[in-house]
């Protein structure tokens, strides 16, 4: 694996910020989601995840995508995503 993206991959982790947290979890929608997306779950990770954190009112999703260098960020306006910005990382 490149530098880059060992470097890439270690600034990104999926996780959640949340309003409340309880013994089983996060209480209502996370604030955040940044997800890394596999090869081998794409298209699941960029439709139906999609679709799930909008409608459950997840303020702000971010998508990583190492393959492509990019990170996606959407925000949630009156109830559906609008993308907040799209960076591109240029391999050094």
């Amino acid at each position: 694996m490149k530098k880059y993206l060992r470097y890439f991959y270690l600034i990104f982790a999926l996780f959640a910020i949340c309003p409340s947290w309880t013994t089983g979890g996060c209480l209502g929608a996370p604030d955040l989601i940044v997800e890394i997306i596999s090869p081998a779950t794409t298209e699941k990770d960029i439709k139906e995840k999609f679709v799930i954190y909008e409608e459950n009112g997840v303020k702000e999703y971010w998508i990583v995508q190492p393959n492509d260098i990019t990170i996606t960020v959407f925000i949630l306006d009156i109830r559906k995503y609008r993308i907040n910005v799209c960076i591109h990382v240029a391999p050094n």
